[in-house]
């Protein structure tokens, strides 16, 4: 009889069982680069006229130290005058257009301000969209780090807590933490299209304030108990 009640209860001692969830971890994180898209364009005749001028603005974009340019681009489209079915070329646009960066908003100020001095006659336009603060990759980086660090930390806590509360032996089986994660604004920026034109240079270009954001991971989690 005893050997009997040994084989039914060794079973429910080696019985385990699996807990699985997900828990979200999430920290305050400010903005710390501009970001904005700067289009110049020009409009001539001539094509000859054009691609001097573009020339011009694109070797000081890209001599200008105290930012960052990314993804600059350069065209020249010819402009049609269409009249009973026959078409006919009236002049040429030039748009050159990169997107800018910088730690620092005075630096993009004056970066601004320098394309202004360069824009010399009407037939010249600069704008910039876009203008708002970003959290930089590294800084996104280093805070997902954190988050990570935090959520392995609170997994080992927490499996010693359960273990004790349940009277088992808990450990953890599995952490999935995926590389996809969100940053939620606590405030929305407007993001709005400025023409900036001589009587710009005279005053400061209006710069967002940066607003704090919250960057969240989701962790999965699955624990064995015996």
């Amino acid at each position: 009889m005893r050997k009997i009640l040994s084989i039914i209860i060794l079973p429910l001692m080696l019985f385990g069982f699996n807990i699985s969830f997900n828990k979200k971890f999430e920290k305050q994180i400010s903005p710390d680069k501009l970001s904005t898209n700067i289009t110049i364009t020009v409009v001539k005749e001539d094509e000859s006229e054009v691609t001097p001028l573009l020339n011009s603005f694109n070797k000081l974009i890209s001599n200008y130290d105290e930012v960052e340019k990314r993804a600059g681009e350069f065209s020249i489209k010819p402009k049609y005058k269409y009249d009973k079915g026959q078409s006919s070329i009236i002049g040429y646009n030039g748009i050159l257009s990169y997107t800018i960066y910088s730690t620092n908003s005075k630096a993009m100020n004056e970066f601004i301000r320098s394309l202004l001095d360069q824009k010399d006659n009407e037939d010249i336009s600069v704008s910039i969209s876009g203008l708002n603060w970003i959290v930089s990759q590294s800084k996104k980086s280093e805070v997902i780090e954190e988050l990570r660090f935090e959520s392995i930390i609170w997994a080992k806590e927490y499996v010693s807590s359960i273990s004790k509360r349940i009277d088992s032996s808990c450990k953890i089986k599995e952490i999935n933490i995926s590389s996809t994660n969100k940053i939620n604004p606590m405030y929305r920026s407007t993001k709005r299209l400025m023409m900036m034109s001589k009587t710009t240079q005279d005053s400061s270009i209006p710069i967002p304030k940066a607003t704090k954001n919250r960057l969240t991971i989701n962790p999965y989690y699955v624990l064995e108990c015996k």
